[in-house]
């Protein structure tokens, strides 16, 4: 995954594709402009991400957002490369 695709594929042909701008809408979402890297494809779109759920609390909260916290567990790695799984939060 190169700089600029954040995983991003062609929903026509497959191919990987390219954030081209974006923009913030929110606090919380921001909404891509994203281009097929396929030039015989030429296909380009909009998609959006957004924050859904909280892993850790943080240490400087904004009072104007509010998100749930996750009740998926955590997985972490300790110093001897074990994975360790974390209880839920919240």
């Amino acid at each position: 995954m190169g700089r600029g695709t954040m995983g991003q594929t062609c929903p026509h042909c497959h191919s990987s594709a390219a954030i081209r701008t974006s923009k913030k809408v929110s606090d919380l979402v921001r909404e891509y402009y994203i281009r097929c890297n396929n030039i015989e494809c030429g296909h380009s779109w909009k998609s959006q991400m957004s924050a859904i759920a909280s892993i850790t609390p943080s240490q400087m909260p904004n009072p104007n957002i509010t998100l749930p916290m996750t009740t998926t567990p955590r997985k972490r790695v300790n110093k001897t490369n074990q994975l360790i799984t974390a209880p839920p939060t919240g």
